[in-house]
């Protein structure tokens, strides 16, 4: 099954069993829906190292895409403090496209495309080899991309 295809199919407010829902910490103060829906995971609006201090050890957090407004330093205080949760037994499940969150110690990556899901190598992404290949070159890359290939000038307009 593919990933889109699964995630379109998925209701947006999948009923979970109450004995998962007690292990996962949901805050009823910054999450809007909860009092609809009490066994949904609803998702929190914002998230950087301020309000992961609320997070505590022997936790289950489930986070969609955390980096969203956050500059690299602050993507950087949320992985330390990720790492003082994983050091206290919390777990956690993050859908990324943040090449620094991906580089957590011994994170398991998995990707998801057409032939499904699988495990892929931090370095094998296509979040880190984009990010490095930037990063390498910048006037390289913003050549292909705003003048066409590489060494070939882009057609005034």
């Amino acid at each position: 099954m593919r990933y889109d295809s699964a995630v379109s199919s998925t209701p947006a407010n999948t009923v979970i069993s109450s004995q998962f829902i007690s292990r996962v910490s949901l805050r009823r103060d910054i999450v809007d829906s909860f009092e609809r829906h009490p066994f949904c995971l609803p998702a929190v609006r914002t998230l950087d190292a301020m309000e992961m201090h609320r997070f505590g050890g022997n936790g289950l957090y489930l986070l969609d895409e955390p980096e969203a407004a956050l500059s690299p330093q602050r993507q950087l205080a949320v992985l330390s403090r990720i790492h003082d949760l994983v050091e206290d037994g919390s777990q956690f499940i993050i859908a990324t496209h943040s090449p620094i969150l991906m580089a957590y110690r011994n994170a398991w990556i998995n990707t998801c495309s057409p032939d499904g899901v699988a495990r892929i190598d931090y370095q094998d992404t296509e979040h880190f080899r984009v990010t490095r290949d930037f990063l390498a070159s910048p006037e390289r890359m913003l050549r292909v991309l705003l003048d066409g290939e590489p060494g070939e000038a882009k057609e005034p307009t």
